[in-house]
């Protein structure tokens, strides 16, 4: 699992607690898109600030798991498709 922040967007403030319960590699850009799925999280501005990669289907659905505890939003949970370049994006919203 890899992470990276998206230049000049503002994190957001439950942050943390994704680098907490996920314990991802930092990595650049280029490296976190190699990743067969990538997960995106939004800020409290709605912009998309960081991606994570995952290269396993186990991993990247206990990921899903792990954010729903902390109560963020899976924008594409009833999309069949992928959305702004992530398979999942997540938001406090």
């Amino acid at each position: 699992m890899k992470t990276t922040l998206i230049a000049r967007m503002e994190i957001a403030e439950f942050d943390t607690a994704i680098l907490n319960k996920l314990h991802p590699q930092i990595a650049d850009m280029r490296a976190v898109r190699k990743e067969r799925m990538i997960i995106g999280f939004r800020n409290e501005q709605c912009d998309i600030y960081r991606l994570i990669g995952v290269s396993d289907v186990g991993l990247f659905l206990n990921a899903i798991n792990k954010m729903a505890g902390l109560n963020l939003i899976d924008e594409l949970e009833f999309l069949n498709y992928a959305k702004d370049g992530c398979d999942v994006i997540f938001s406090a919203r």
